[in-house]
């Protein structure tokens, strides 16, 4: 069947990032084709759509997901659209949650009941950084608690970001990584969502159906994270994960791609959430919160148990358990 082919989200921020800085390079395969061959497809996708051909430029392309089969029946206009709507577009930072081995003794702390892990593959994680770093991003953190005492393995994915910085001769490079304002490398504490710090003032029956949903949630900025249990977050308050991917599960770039077909990002990109604003129970998570986020948060975790299990909306048994599995992930209980 003939078909148009189209950038991926993956694809239009790589060729972004080729048009505004001409010695950034795509992956070179086996296949041998230059640089310059696929910034000139790259950036002729950026304006038209073009009719795909059995070459191995174009197949090279597809396997790298830089580009995606579309049916003829799909426009320029909506093929525009989608490229305005590119859900990576403002993502300046990645996050490397490496390790969950903290003592989680903050008051503000809302991970006390997250399972003990430090990240394995870090062949995965180097790949994933080489990925956003096509994308142009040049800000990682590495956060998770004590990430130098328990984080196996993170100097050396810090040596692989390291790498595509310019070489500074005899100075450490991990100290020279963390003081380049434009490449930053750094542990944080993670501020939580005030499950721990008391009562809050945001009642949940009075906040307007349009403040219910988060561009971040399906046009994150400026960062992603990729969490210790392999989810790729796009808030730090469902920690997690949304359900976007699992990278030991998925490459990253396919993650990238599919984004606007997972049900989180339909949730707030379609206006849905507001239709589980009953299933929060007040009698699991009070009447009020500390933080607009944190309803967000708790609202879009039990959508997607919910939707997830397919749950009636009268199986008042089920709903409540998912209110109590899903406030323990936020520490309400």
């Amino acid at each position: 069947m003939t078909m148009n082919i189209a950038l991926t989200n993956y694809g239009q921020r790589c060729a972004g990032e080729l048009s505004r800085s001409p010695e950034a390079s795509l992956p070179i395969g086996n296949a041998g084709h230059s640089d310059a061959a696929c910034h000139v497809l790259a950036c002729r996708l950026t304006e038209v759509l073009l009719p795909y051909k059995d070459t191995p430029a174009h197949n090279w392309l597809l396997a790298q997901g830089l580009i995606e089969q579309v049916p003829l029946a799909v426009g320029q206009a909506e093929t525009a659209l989608r490229y305005r709507r590119n859900p990576l577009e403002h993502i300046e930072s990645i996050i490397f949650e490496f390790t969950t081995r903290c003592n989680f003794n903050c008051g503000h702390c809302y991970n006390a009941r997250v399972e003990r892990v430090t990240e394995t593959d870090v062949a995965a994680l180097k790949a994933a950084a080489d990925v956003a770093i096509r994308m142009g991003v040049r800000r990682f953190a590495f956060i998770g608690g004590e990430v130098s005492r328990y984080g196996d393995g993170w100097l050396d994915l810090a040596e692989r970001i390291y790498d595509f910085a310019p070489p500074v001769g005899a100075v450490d490079r991990v100290t020279t990584l963390v003081n380049d304002r434009t490449n930053t490398l750094s542990r944080f504490i993670d501020i939580g969502n005030g499950a721990q710090t008391g009562a809050g003032k945001i009642r949940l029956a009075d906040i307007p159906d349009d403040m219910l949903y988060c561009k971040g949630f399906f046009r994150p900025a400026p960062r992603l994270t990729l969490k210790a249990n392999g989810e790729v977050a796009t808030c730090r308050v469902t920690n997690a994960g949304e359900g976007y991917g699992n990278l030991p599960q998925q490459a990253l770039v396919t993650i990238l791609n599919r984004m606007q077909d997972s049900l989180v990002f339909k949730l707030h990109a379609e206006r849905r959430l507001a239709a589980y604003r009953r299933c929060v129970d007040p009698a699991v998570f009070g009447e009020s919160f500390a933080h607009l986020c944190t309803v967000r948060a708790i609202l879009t975790l039990i959508a997607r148990r919910i939707e997830e299990e397919a749950v009636a909306p009268d199986d008042q048994a089920a709903i409540l358990r998912i209110n109590h599995e899903v406030a323990r992930y936020t520490g309400h209980r």
